[in-house]
This record gives C-alpha cells, sequence and structure tokens, in this order.
C-alpha cells in the first residue's frame, strides 16, 4: 500500500505551496464577502443620493391633477395662449418690450424649531442680486456657453424687488419669517391634511398664507426634505393661494464657492417655472416631448453635474447650460429668446396684474452707508453691497492690513459681489469699491 503521508512528508516545498494556495483562496472569498456586505450597506445611501430631484414642479402638478382633473384642461388652455400671443407677437416690438420689468416679490422664510438655519436679510438680498444677474444676462459666467448657442441668448430683463408694501399697505422688508411645527413642511408628499391640502400654503395648517397673489411673487422657503431643491408653479395650475415658487432650505441664497454645486440658481429655476417655462425635454424625456419653445434643442433626458460639450440627443446638441435644465448650478448660464417670449406672454396674461402692484424696495441697514460688507466678522464669504445709482463697472479690490492686494475683480455696482475667503489668514483687511472718480472703503474682519 502506497503512503501518501511518507510522499508528502518527503515534498515540503510542494505541501507549502499547497497550504499557499489555499490560504490565498480563502483569504480571496473572504475579502469578496466583505466587498459584498459593504456594498450592500450602502445601497441605501445611494437610492437616497439619487432620489433627491432637482425640481418638483411636474411632480406637485399631477399630485394636484389627481383631485383635481380639470388642472389639465387650464394647462392646455395656457399653452394655447401662449402659442397665440407669441405667434401674434413675434415682430412686435412694443410688445417685445425692451424697458426694465419690476416684479415685488415676497420672500417666507419658514423654519422648524430643530433647523438651524438663519438667513439674514442680505443673504437674502444677495439671493435676488443673483436672481436678477440671471434675468438681465449679467451673470458671470456666460464665459462657459457654447458658440453654436450663443446667438440665441437673451436678456429677459425682469428686475425681482423685494416688496415695499404689504397687501394692507403697510411699509415692509418683503421678507417674513415664520416659525412652524410641521417638520419638512415644503415636501408636497408628506406635509398634507387629511382632505390632500398642502399645508405650507396655509397658515392654519401650519405653513403660511401667500401675499395677493395677483401683485406679488410668493417665494417660500421651507425644508423639502431633501426630497427636491425646489419647485414653481406655472400660471393657472394650481389654487391661486398655491401660486408661487418654492426653495428647499439648503439651496437657498447664494455661495462664494466657485466648485460648489449650489450657487442660488435654484431660484432662478423655478422662477423660470413661474413664468411658465418647461423643462427642454417637455413633459416626458423623449424626442417626442417638447418645451414650446422653438430656439430650445429637443433632448430627451435631463442633466446633472457639469456636461462637457457636446453632447447629443434628438438629432441635436443639447443646450444643457440652459437655467431649465438639471446641471450644477456653475454650468447654467442662459435663457434664450424664445424662453423670453414665453414669459412674455404670461406677464401680458396671467401674470399681468404683477405689472400694476404698488412697486418694490430694498431693506438697506442705514441708507447713509453707501458701502456695506456682511457678515463681518466673516468666516468663508465676504458680501459687498455698493448703493449707487451709478452703471460704470466698479472696481473691487481687498487689501490685507499691509496694503497687499489679495482680491480684485470688476463688476457692476448694483450686483452685490461676493468674495471666498478660504485660504485668508485670520485678522483685519480693507474692502475698496472704485467707480468712475471716487472710492468707497470700509473694514472687515475675516475669522478663518
Amino acid at each position: 500500500m502506497t503512503d501518501f503521508g511518507s510522499i508528502f512528508a518527503g515534498i515540503p516545498i510542494k505541501r507549502d505551496i499547497l497550504f499557499w494556495k489555499r490560504a490565498v483562496i480563502k483569504e480571496t472569498m473572504k475579502q469578496i464577502l466583505t466587498l459584498i456586505l459593504t456594498l450592500l450597506t450602502c445601497l441605501p445611501l445611494i437610492k437616497a443620493q439619487h432620489t433627491i430631484e432637482k425640481c418638483g414642479t411636474e411632480h406637485l402638478f399631477q399630485q394636484y391633477a389627481e383631485r383635481h382633473p380639470e388642472a389639465f384642461g387650464r394647462r392646455a388652455a395656457m399653452e394655447a395662449f401662449t402659442q397665440q400671443w407669441i405667434a401674434e407677437h413675434q415682430y412686435d416690438l412694443a410688445a417685445r418690450n425692451d424697458s426694465l420689468i419690476t416684479i415685488p416679490l415676497v420672500v417666507h422664510i419658514l423654519r422648524h424649531p430643530d433647523q438651524d438655519i438663519y438667513f439674514s436679510d442680505y443673504q437674502i438680498q444677495a439671493q435676488i442680486a443673483s436672481l436678477n444677474a440671471d434675468f438681465q444676462m449679467r451673470n458671470l459666467n456666460q464665459n462657459i456657453i457654447p458658440d453654436e448657442f450663443r446667438p440665441f441668448q437673451s436678456n429677459i430683463n425682469f428686475e425681482f424687488c423685494l416688496a415695499s408694501f404689504s397687501p394692507d399697505g403697510q411699509p415692509t422688508s418683503g421678507i417674513n419669517r415664520v416659525t412652524t411645527e410641521i417638520p419638512e413642511i415644503g415636501n408636497f408628499r408628506l406635509a398634507v391634511d387629511q382632505r390632500g391640502n398642502f399645508r405650507l400654503f396655509r397658515s392654519d395648517l401650519g405653513g403660511q398664507d401667500a401675499w395677493d397673489p395677483a401683485h406679488y411673487l410668493n417665494v417660500w422657503v421651507a425644508d423639502t426634505g431633501n426630497a427636491f431643491l425646489g419647485y414653481g408653479v406655472r400660471p393657472g395650475e394650481l389654487e391661486p393661494h398655491e401660486d408661487g415658487i418654492i426653495v428647499d432650505t439648503r439651496y437657498f441664497a447664494s455661495s462664494c464657492q466657485d466648485d460648489t454645486p449650489h450657487l442660488g440658481k435654484t431660484m432662478t429655476h423655478e422662477v423660470g417655472h413661474y413664468f411658465n417655462l418647461q423643462h427642454p425635454w417637455g413633459s416626458a424625456m423623449n424626442c417626442d416631448s417638447d418645451d414650446g419653445v422653438s430656439d430650445t434643442p429637443r433632448q430627451e433626458r435631463d442633466y446633472t453635474g457639469c456636461p462637457v460639450y457636446p453632447v447629443a440627443s434628438c438629432g441635436s446638441n443639447d443646450m444643457f447650460v440652459n437655467f431649465m435644465d438639471y446641471s450644477d448650478d456653475a454650468c447654467l448660464a442662459m435663457f434664450t429668446e424664445g424662453q423670453r417670449m414665453r414669459m412674455l406672454a404670461a406677464l401680458n396674461g396671467p401674470r399681468a396684474s404683477l405689472l400694476s402692484s404698488n412697486g418694490c424696495g430694498l431693506l438697506r441697514p442705514d441708507p447713509t452707508e453707501q458701502l456695506t460688507v456682511f457678515p463681518n466678522p466673516a468666516t468663508n464669504c465676504i458680501h459687498i453691497d455698493l448703493d449707487t445709482e451709478e452703471e460704470a463697472l466698479a472696481n473691487v479690490r481687498l487689501l490685507d492690513a499691509a496694503g497687499r492686494m489679495v482680491y480684485e475683480s470688476n463688476d457692476l455696482p448694483r450686483n452685490i459681489l461676493s468674495i471666498y475667503t478660504e485660504g485668508l489668514s485670520r485678522g483685519m483687511y480693507i474692502v475698496q469699491v472704485r467707480v468712475r472718480q471716487t472710492t468707497y472703503s470700509t473694514k472687515v474682519i475675516v475669522m478663518n
């Protein structure tokens, strides 16, 4: 009988190799099992991240239409009016109105006691300044627009201002701060009563009543529970007291950081819906659906992140830099002339009463001080506000305590400028703004 044990005992090298192979296989299987368990653990997080939608406008409408089927008829009638108005006024210079159009708005800030958020008056003004820059073709990132789309870029010429007077005629800042006991009151999928009423729009349900929607653009800033960044109500689609836009508290106001996906463009996007703009893909993501605008190419999908031009679908390059797409804020840069005509149609139709409002104004802490910086002390951002009617470019500089220039830019003085202070040493700095022959300066403390 052959003694296999003695044979293997006489070949120690082969025996060690066999044991080594078994150990490697065992360790490899262990690592694979660990990787599988890790992926299974992470799947809920990955899923949760993908459920955060940029815009809930269409979802809100569909939820409302389930209870009010007549909403589909109102939507169709509004589209018919829009197309007819555009056809009749396409070449009417008076109707196209190249003068600045003032739109009054009120900002309702709804905060739950457990939320660690606070928006200063200046932060709200900075968001509106960003909105105005986008609607007046003054946004600083226009250089990213591909040459193919530049001929279609348009100045909408809307000026949005915080309301000067409340509906009862009293002076107001146009900012309405409300404490709510309803968590995630901005989530229309959850924050509803037994009859399906959305709580956000009702003070008696824990939200905030709209100011006269015929004469104010109502902006609700509330926690949507990360369901979406915001949503806007297109003309006539919901009840009058539900008319306006909603922006999640995480995406309201603008940031100084160039590398953040949040630069205040959510409000621009939702205000576009308020004036009857659709997403570039229309109501469905396929090449058979359209947004009703002739100069925005058909596209079958939305875009996220910052796509690299060109990307195409439906037989042409997609305009992913359009404010109505889902690209990151830094990659949204334009409206088109066709979109402007749709907005003017809304303003000459269901939104016409906005033009007869009492007007707007900006709240300033001290009207005798022309140059204001905030916050002061600053931690990561310095916002600069110059109270002047000058239209000339302003040269903005930030100097350290030794007089060395650490930042410089040029912009229109009516823009609220932002300086990102990461990398600056803690200490005192001088902000200088020069317009024509006049120089304004003030001190700011950086607390990095």
